[in-house]
């Protein structure tokens, strides 16, 4: 039988990826830091372990004994982890879950990376082989050193390892912050909302197919890295104007140019090696997504 150690279960990309695991046939046994769990069933089971702390970490792994892992858990404070020297413990035991996992029988692991380890100022589209490897942050420079040390490892004990670098995502429960989750709530308050910035282009992909393309990518043995993105660039000022025709809004969107630091016109992925090795690919239109988005949080 199959089971998964998700990490980062009742964040926002993790807690979307459950149903899909159960859907799939898995034993999901999916760890939090929070003291108080959901009620677990036979399929589903909570435990609650803080991963920074290597005797729990390894109790853990010793109980479960999982054939796959699936690890989101790291420090994402919104506004913070870009800089915070978090990112480098999150290294360290990242990589001890890692070994953990394979020493006590695990076979085929996903670990989530970022399009913050690609070099941005490109101005192309993010290949997994051919774009370089430069973060400009202290998050991104932490899942670049991971991503190495652990394919390293992996191919040395003989581990089938995934590298999922995810870009830009939106869904319920992102952080009220983010781009879509502001605009979307501001106008539904019909409040003036502010889009900054909004010939940026950017590549968006709904959590719920995040999520689903991070199960069907589990089932798989690829390895390396790849991307987890729609693959469609996205302006920024079309994806506010179709969140204002939505909410019937439109009004209240004002565009205006970001003053300071420059940010990077194009950021959007290469998503050929996610397509054609494991046959995924979006289901849903952005208007369609926003759409189900909204209802959601009405």
């Amino acid at each position: 039988m199959k089971s998964v150690l998700l990490t980062g279960s009742t964040g926002f990309v993790g807690s979307y990826t459950i149903p899909q695991l159960l859907k799939k046939g898995y034993t999901v046994h999916a760890v939090t830091s929070k003291s108080e769990t959901p009620k677990s069933d036979e399929n589903l089971i909570w435990h609650t372990a803080n991963l920074l702390d290597s005797d729990e970490t390894e109790n853990l792994l010793k109980t479960v004994c999982p054939t796959h892992l699936l690890h989101f858990a790291w420090y994402v404070e919104h506004g913070k982890f870009w800089t915070s020297t978090e990112n480098v413990a999150w290294v360290y035991r990242s990589f001890e879950l890692l070994k953990s996992f394979a020493e006590n029988g695990g076979k085929r692991a996903v670990l989530i990376g970022s399009c913050t380890e690609y070099d941005w100022t490109i101005g192309d589209f993010c290949d997994e082989n051919e774009t370089p490897l430069k973060p400009s942050t202290l998050y991104g420079a932490a899942k670049r050193s991971l991503f190495e040390l652990a394919s390293i490892y992996a191919a040395n004990v003989g581990l089938s390892l995934s590298w999922a670098r995810l870009f830009f995502m939106f869904g319920a429960g992102e952080p009220e912050a983010k781009l879509v989750a502001y605009l979307i709530k501001s106008l539904l308050k019909g409040e003036r909302a502010f889009c900054k910035n909004p010939d940026l282009v950017r590549d968006y992909l709904y959590v719920n197919e995040v999520a689903e393309a991070l199960t069907v990518l589990l089932e798989q043995d690829i390895c390396g890295a790849i991307n987890v993105a729609s693959g469609k660039p996205l302006r920024i000022r079309d994806l506010a104007e179709t969140i204002g025709k939505i909410t019937g809004r439109q009004d209240k969107i004002e565009f205006v140019e970001k003053v300071g630091a420059s940010e990077p016109a194009f950021v959007v992925a290469n998503t050929k090696r996610l397509t054609e090795e494991t046959g995924w690919k979006p289901k849903y239109s952005l208007e369609t997504a926003l759409r189900e988005y909204r209802k959601q949080i009405l």
